[in-house]
């Protein structure tokens, strides 16, 4: 073999070489499966899901594509905030992050003629704070020692390093007014969710949906995962309960339809 002849085999071997894989792939493992990234290490199943915002702590980063379903009771004015004998109903929205990190309103349900010492749901988050592009969920904060109430709280800023400093001392920011700061009350409920799409349908699902929860009993199907803004696809046996257990993330795709002949 000749020099030329060499060099040429080695400019091949060195483009198939550095070309990289834009498909993920769950691999069976021990003691969990994994899943194989185009661009990351392997991690564990469970892992992926803390890997992209953790939860673990009881607080969490927001990010794009997730979303916080609040949800809060109401009561007869003057009456305990407490029991069926004074509950008037509830009332509910949606907060989804948007592409920027800003955050917006949607499936605001109101509650009829809702007694006036009890601030509406959309009251407690305002426009000032939706606007900020950084946004700490803490789910258990005790902000007087005094009640010893404990609220979820979201802290909004517009840098990671300025929530985390709100975060270091929450109680001195998280007062009426601070567009820093919302304070969701002891009567409610907070949730994470995050949008994906079935069979191109925007579906909202709670945090830590496992695909196989999702896909149910439905056979074949297809899985699309974000990679560099685009969806790649995630190669896993959908036969395999294993490999179902892997978590949701925002913008993942799942299709059980048929393909195109």
């Amino acid at each position: 073999m000749d020099a030329r002849t060499l060099v040429a085999a080695a400019l091949l071997l060195a483009s198939c070489t550095g070309r990289r894989s834009t498909t993920f792939e769950v691999i069976p493992g021990s003691p969990a499966y994994r899943l194989r990234s185009p661009d990351k290490p392997t991690l564990a199943l469970p892992d992926t899901l803390s890997a992209y915002s953790d939860l673990s702590q009881g607080r969490t980063a927001l990010k794009p594509g997730m979303t916080l379903k609040l949800e809060t009771a109401y009561f007869k004015p003057g009456e305990a905030r407490r029991g069926l004998a004074n509950f008037l109903g509830t009332e509910s929205v949606e907060i989804h992050v948007r592409r920027d990190g800003s955050l917006q309103s949607a499936q605001l349900r109101l509650l009829p003629n809702r007694p006036a010492d009890q601030p509406a749901i959309d009251a407690y988050l305002t426009l000032p704070q939706q606007r900020r592009r950084f946004h700490l969920l803490l789910l258990q904060v005790v902000l007087s020692r005094n009640s010893g109430e404990a609220n979820a709280i979201l802290l909004s800023g517009n840098s990671k390093a300025e929530v985390e400093k709100l975060a270091a001392d929450p109680a001195s920011v998280c007062h009426a007014g601070n567009p820093n700061c919302a304070v969701f009350p002891a009567t409610g409920s907070v949730s994470l969710g995050i949008e994906v799409q079935v069979n191109d349908k925007p579906t909202f699902v709670p945090w830590g949906t496992l695909v196989g929860t999702l896909a149910g009993k439905q056979r074949p199907f297809s899985l699309a995962r974000l990679y560099r803004g685009r969806l790649r696809p995630v190669q896993l046996d959908t036969d395999d309960p294993e490999a179902l257990r892997l978590p949701l993330l925002p913008g993942d795709a799942i299709s059980w339809r048929s393909p195109s002949p």
